[in-house]
């Protein structure tokens, strides 16, 4: 079994153990889970939910990036950059810092 597929079966019992009520105790024994191997994942879950996620550098991530047709300034040429990551959305100006905007976007990206 792959570690993260362990992981996510061992995330599942925990938050069924949880949501029961019972005592750790008491809901491995009713579902035939060994008590020790149920501790060890519950200790190590909260363990890696605590330190910060690493972000994969080799992974390639997208973003959307459009203009809107009718956000247009004086002279009718086309005035803000949208850039839409997850469920954020950069609105560009033009006279923007190039280094700002990919600060943003780089803290953006982490949380992809």
């Amino acid at each position: 079994m792959r570690k993260k597929a362990n992981s996510e079966y061992w995330q599942q019992i925990v938050s069924d153990q949880t949501s029961s009520g019972l005592t750790q105790h008491e809901w491995c024994e009713q579902n035939n889970v060994n008590i020790h191997n149920f501790r060890y994942w519950k200790r190590r879950l909260v363990s890696e939910a605590k330190q910060p996620q690493k972000v994969d550098q080799t992974e390639t991530k997208w973003a959307i990036i459009s203009s809107s047709e009718s956000d247009v300034d004086e002279n009718n040429i086309k005035s803000i950059l949208c850039i839409h990551i997850g469920k954020a959305i950069v609105e560009v100006s033009p006279g923007f810092d190039p280094e700002s905007l990919s600060t943003v976007l780089s803290v953006l990206m982490k949380h992809v």
